[in-house]
């Protein structure tokens, strides 16, 4: 009765064997850029990369997360930017529907877990074409990661110009019109009509242009220069057609226009896109002008090289006015100068005259015209300012005049004039007055002058325009006898406390090549007259000047009560006080002790900023900060950075090779509190807050209240950002009341990170392997420790394996906070020692890479990758 089942048992054992071995043997092999280090490259010069494929490959513990999902596969994409650009993007045309993702590389020793994310596509639509944006900077390194069960192409357009590429030209409006363009930077690698006309331009940029006119259509790049008075050698081709491949040849030329430019016609009919490529021939690139017209149209007259300035013994100088837009017809126009401050044959030579324009098609000079101009000496030594206009008038019927007539020309005299300067450097007023005139001054009367007064801010954060008063921005002329004139100033008066505000106003020459006298700055200071009225929440900052060095960290209430703590080395010393007219004097420490005194003062009710004098007898020096600013943080208006961060020293100082390590907690009313450890393993507790640059000041007692540290922090509401940090150990006593520690006073350069504890089950921590190095960096200090593997930890598993001998490493993490500690056994040495230290993430810190920091008293650094 037994023996059929047991039967049916072997039966079954084998099929399923079967079903297990027939997937793996159908399993399609790994794409060759299935990993990170083995990136498919992508090119300027060869962009496409055609039937790619993901099937196959494998998902990575450090692969990113695209549209919120983990990928199931990836294969990698790379290029290194050669210049910066804004239009760029990568094409994925897929048949199965795809997620990609780009980023931009920041550690150059990072691994995918390291990349920043700058932008992705989530679209699972089978058969379509998906474009990712980006932008680009020099020397920077990018990565495409797509994941995708089938075929793809993948194509980079990469580009200084917004109408490189063919389905990005830009629309020409109207039936006639003239933009200018450029084709610098320009590539149209891959970007090239299958069929090409006889002129085919190099470094080509699109325009589109759909007239509503049937007949004879022109397009022509006349009077472009690669800089003034030099021709730009262009060409230019037209196509009708919906894409690259279905592109039809209309029309093409090179040097048909004006000079080298190019002019190509052909018959439109009205409604009709044309696709026009313009480009410099020999892969020449420069700005451009594209004009599109019908033909016969009779033009628009422009002013061409008109000089801004000239001299008053310039004699004959040149200018030439130009046919924009002409037709195969004639046309005319008459130029003539009118006077300004100069005076027509007195300063300069009068012109009325008309210019006939042939037809261009048989004579270039219907394009073109040359001007001659003369301008006069004077012997008049007080005169007007010297300047005059170019202007154009009576254009034939069907010709227009275009915006650059009239065009104002400058004569610099040669007698001798000078600018207007202010009377005096400062100047004061009572907030209340109103408006003040202020005196400007020259010291010879010669000749009509202009000058400019404008305003700015000294201390932007403190006074505002249109609040504090209105801006200037004037012109103030002195006629010629004239030495004396004013501005004025005018003062708003807001009802704020603001205390004493900066306004700087400065005068210079609108009048071309004189030499000032006076005074070209003013500084004018307004004198508040309001009652200072508490502003209620919370000042931190760091005290750190001469011999005085510590952290404050003080509250406010709207009624003015005052409570807070310095810590210094001496001591932590709490206070208390109430604001009367918005100041403070408190006294710190016992009646008995040194005299040492904190002052708070209101500095600006409108911007809610304070100033902190603190008076140390003891050391015979005082310290002031300007321009604390209160905070306000609350459930409704969290702090940005509330989170964990982690902190860490990297230099050390004083003989010990690092110092610090901490996380750092910030709540949402901006509470920070700081646990952390010493390079010797001492346990260091902090308190303070977080000021409105996201800043945290921290202070706290060490060993029994034998010395102190504080910190100050610069937090970033991003978990791949580091920033900098600022620490300093203060006359320390005892470690543990055992070992005398040296007299240290330094401060040591740090970095702070937002730090995101792992979820259950996520990894936390792994030593990182390159490729190819084939061990894990942890060197320094005499020992090497030798590894072919990554070492996790996860929440699950605090403890990692261990590296086999001779070297020895050990670690345990606590997720919660990212500190880590362990031991090591150097090379030699029988002997474990301690080692300790905190997460970071993202971001390379002095190349040594993302989740970093080796603290002990072993010199040395290790590379840990925090997840």
């Amino acid at each position: 009765m037994m023996k059929a089942p047991r039967i049916l048992m072997k039966r079954i054992s084998l099929f399923a064997l079967l079903a297990l071995l027939l997937p793996a043997a159908a399993k399609a092999a790994a794409p060759v850029n299935d990993t990170f280090e083995k990136a498919s490259v992508l090119t300027l010069a060869a962009p496409v990369l055609l039937n790619q494929t993901g099937v196959g490959s494998t998902p990575d513990a450090l692969d990113p997360f695209i549209g919120g999902v983990k990928l199931a596969r990836s294969v990698w994409y790379r290029f290194d930017a050669p210049m910066s650009s804004n239009y760029n993007r990568v094409v994925i045309n897929d048949k199965v529907g795809v997620r990609a993702a780009v980023f931009e590389l920041k550690d150059p020793d990072g691994n995918a877990g390291t990349l920043k994310f700058l932008t992705q596509t989530n679209n699972l639509t089978p058969n379509d074409v998906e474009e990712l944006i980006f932008s680009i900077d020099p020397g920077r390194r990018y990565y495409v990661c797509v994941e995708g069960n089938g075929l793809f192409d993948v194509t980079l357009q990469s580009t200084r110009q917004p109408n490189d590429y063919f389905q990005d030209g830009i629309a020409l409006t109207g039936n006639e019109g003239t933009v200018m363009g450029s084709n610098v930077g320009a590539s149209n690698v891959n970007d090239v009509p299958t069929t090409l006309p006889t002129h085919t331009p190099g470094s080509g940029v699109w325009y589109r242009w759909s007239p509503t006119f049937n007949g004879q259509a022109v397009v022509d790049t006349n009077f472009s220069e690669r800089q003034p008075n030099v021709e730009f050698d262009t060409k230019i081709a037209v196509f009708t057609g919906g894409s690259l491949a279905t592109l039809v040849p209309v029309a093409s030329d090179d040097d048909g226009g004006f000079g080298d430019n190019s002019r190509a016609v052909f018959a439109a009919t009205a409604g009709t896109q044309y696709h026009i490529w313009v480009g410099g021939a020999s892969s020449l690139t420069g700005p451009f002008y594209l004009s599109y017209f019908a033909e016969g149209n009779a033009g628009k007259f422009e002013i061409v090289h008109a000089p801004e300035e000239v001299s008053e013994t310039q004699g004959t100088t040149q200018f030439h006015v130009c046919r924009f837009r002409a037709g195969n017809v004639a046309a005319n126009v008459t130029v003539g100068t009118a006077n300004g401050t100069a005076i027509g044959n007195a300063d300069f030579t009068s012109i009325n005259s008309v210019l006939n324009f042939p037809n261009p098609l048989t004579d270039d000079d219907g394009w073109r015209k040359t001007v001659n101009l003369t301008i006069l000496q004077d012997l008049v030594l007080v005169e007007n300012a010297e300047n005059f206009n170019l202007i154009l008038t009576a254009p034939s019927p069907g010709s227009s005049v275009g915006d650059s007539a009239p065009a104002t020309v400058f004569i610099r005299s040669v007698e001798s004039a000078t600018a207007a300067g202010f009377a005096d450097y400062y100047l004061r007023i009572k907030e209340n007055l109103g408006f003040v005139a202020i005196p400007l001054v020259r010291n010879s009367n010669v000749g009509r002058v202009v000058m400019h007064v404008t305003s700015s801010e000294s201390n932007t954060n403190q006074v505002q325009p249109d609040l504090d008063f209105y801006p200037v921005d004037e012109e103030v002329i002195f006629e010629a006898g004239q030495t004396r004139a004013v501005v004025y100033f005018y003062v708003l008066d807001d009802g704020l406390y603001e205390g004493d505000e900066v306004i700087r106003l400065t005068v210079s020459s609108l009048t071309p090549g004189l030499l000032s006298s006076g005074i070209d700055t003013l500084e004018v200071t307004i004198e508040d007259d309001d009652l200072p009225l508490p502003v209620a929440g919370r000042v931190s900052a760091v005290l750190d000047s001469g011999d005085i060095a510590g952290s404050v960290d003080i509250k406010i209430t709207s009624s003015g009560a005052v409570s807070g703590k310095v810590i210094m080395a001496k001591g932590s010393l709490p206070f208390t006080g109430k604001l009367v007219n918005g100041r403070l004097v408190v006294r710190l420490g016992s009646p008995t002790s040194p005299l040492r005194t904190l002052t708070l003062e209101l500095i600006n009710s409108a911007t809610k900023s304070y100033r902190i004098i603190l008076n140390d007898g003891d050391a015979g020096s005082a310290v002031v900060i300007n321009g604390v600013f209160a905070t306000n943080y609350s459930a409704l208006s969290p702090c940005p950075v509330a989170g964990m961060h982690t902190f860490s020293d990297l230099n050390g100082g004083g003989g010990i090779p690092a110092l610090f390590a901490a996380s750092i907690k910030v709540t949402a009313m901006g509470d920070a509190t700081m646990t952390g450890k010493l390079f010797d393993g001492t346990t260091v507790t902090a308190s303070g807050g977080v000021d409105t640059y996201f800043d945290a000041y921290l202070g706290a007692s060490l060993y029994a209240g034998k010395g102190r540290v504080f910190v100050r922090a610069d937090l970033k509401a991003a978990a791949e950002t580091f920033s900098g940090g600022y620490f300093s150990l203060l006359r320390p006593g005892r470690a543990n009341q055992t070992v005398e520690l040296p007299n240290l006073d330094i401060s040591a350069s740090g970095r702070t990170s937002r730090y995101i504890p792992p979820t259950a089950g996520q990894r936390a921590l792994m030593v990182w392997n390159p490729a190819g190095v084939g061990n894990a960096d942890l060197s320094g200090g005499g020992f090497a420790v030798l590894t072919t593997k990554a070492l996790n930890i996860s929440t699950a598993n605090k403890v990692a394996v261990a590296v086999p001998l001779p070297e020895n490493l050990k670690l345990t993490i606590t997720p919660s906070t990212g500190f880590f500690s362990g031991t090591v056994i150097p090379t030699g040495s029988n002997s474990a020692k301690p080692i300790q230290g905190v997460l970071h993430q993202g971001g390379a810190v002095n190349g040594y890479g993302t989740g970093f920091f080796l603290n002990s008293i072993l010199p040395g650094k290790i590379k840990l990758r925090g997840l």
